[in-house]
């Protein structure tokens, strides 16, 4: 058996690491450009002879790419005439469609974690008193979370392309939507709940899930404290 020392396996594992990281990258640029290709074709095909499935096929490969890349897709969006037009040749499928507006409502970064692929991602979304969208950035945003905000783009069924955000005066974002903030104290009830193929263990007792939830050791809201540095708790209480 060929022996290593410490160093050479760590070498080793550090370029097997690297160009996992450069064949994901390249792959991932692949995916893109790809994409991007579809779309161009399909749009040209739109501006000639608008036809419905074109129209969602390009759609959906648009959805995809905000969530890849959004600055590939920002090249892609319709001009306002063009949106027009379409709406005028096909007024049935308006939702395929994307539409440049301005929203306002309260900016929430949510971060998803996937610890089998160690992989993580952030997301970003504007709660309005009417509805919520996931807003995707083409660079960084430079707006804070829990902070009301005004967002111009391209919104295309439930989604908005961020080409401008400014943050709104302290107290000047919609209030149904400030209600909706992940910041301050979150009210929340834990249910103890037993299935008929699960059953909760023995020491699973509704004073022990008050500690682990709201408790003043470590708990939910000790967490939420911590890691927010004083702007988020949780509170409730436990039934069950």
């Amino acid at each position: 058996m060929a022996w290593m020392s410490i160093t050479q396996r760590c070498s080793v594992l550090f370029a097997w690491a690297v160009w996992s990281a450069c064949t994901l990258s390249a792959q991932r640029g692949a995916d893109v450009r790809q994409r991007v290709q579809e779309i161009e074709a399909l749009s040209d095909g739109l501006r000639n002879a608008p036809q419905p499935a074109q129209l969602t096929h390009r759609a959906r490969l648009l959805l995809e790419l905000l969530d890849r890349d959004p600055a590939s897709a920002l090249p892609l969006m319709l001009s306002a005439t063009e949106q027009a037009a379409l709406r005028t040749a096909l007024p049935e499928w308006g939702a395929a469609i994307e539409s440049d507006g301005e929203w306002t409502g309260v900016l929430e970064t949510v971060v998803e974690d996937d610890f089998q692929r160690g992989q993580s991602r952030i997301r970003y979304y504007l709660r309005a008193r009417e509805r919520s969208w996931e807003v995707h950035w083409p660079v960084s945003p430079a707006v804070s979370d829990g902070r009301g905000v005004r967002i111009a783009g391209l919104a295309l069924e439930g989604r908005i392309l961020a080409t401008r955000a400014s943050a709104l005066p302290l107290g000047g974002a919609p209030k149904a939507g400030a209600a909706c903030t992940t910041l301050g104290d979150q009210r929340t009830v834990v249910l103890l709940v037993d299935f008929p193929s699960k059953s909760l263990p023995p020491n699973a007792t509704v004073a022990s899930a008050r500690d682990a939830f709201f408790g003043p050791g470590r708990s939910l809201n000790t967490m939420w404290q911590e890691y927010s540095y004083g702007r988020a708790s949780a509170s409730g209480d436990v039934a069950g």
